[in-house]
């Protein structure tokens, strides 16, 4: 009996453990307190709008203007291929205002019009020089 009990009191521990670990990854992931959020959305782009809020940081946020397009298949995310060179201007750096918000209009012809679909743009942020992944959903009818 007291072996029993053992496991049931290491079992209660690991899924206390596991639980732990499930907020605090979702806390990381959101350290900046961002939000991206897509509108005005066609088959040749969109309009993405970056919100800070709630999170009082003692630097800035970062961004340039890359960003990719991935689209959903076969329950995954696969990052979509360019079908035409495109060139970067890294020398665009752009502060994301605490409490306030940021927006890009993006037309993606270096990937062509996109068809129908699940698709999600992924932005990378900058803040204490650590990159920080951020993606905003959205559909094509």
């Amino acid at each position: 009996m007291k072996k029993r009990e053992n496991i049931i009191f290491i079992m209660i521990v690991f899924v206390i453990l596991l639980c732990g670990c499930s907020s605090s990854k979702d806390n990381d992931n959101n350290l900046l307190g961002l939000k991206l959020k897509v509108s005005d959305v066609t088959d040749s782009g969109l309009k993405l709008t970056c919100t800070q809020s709630n999170k009082d940081l003692n630097g800035e946020i970062k961004a340039d203007l890359k960003y990719y397009i991935e689209k959903y298949d076969d329950n995954s995310w696969t990052e979509l291929e360019y079908i035409s060179s495109v060139h970067w201007d890294e020398t665009s750096i752009f502060t994301i205002p605490q409490n306030g918000e940021y927006y890009w209009t993006l037309y993606w012809s270096f990937y062509g019009n996109l068809s129908k679909g699940d698709y999600r743009v992924k932005k990378i942020f900058n803040y204490e020089n650590k990159e920080y992944v951020y993606y905003a959903e959205f559909e094509i009818n």
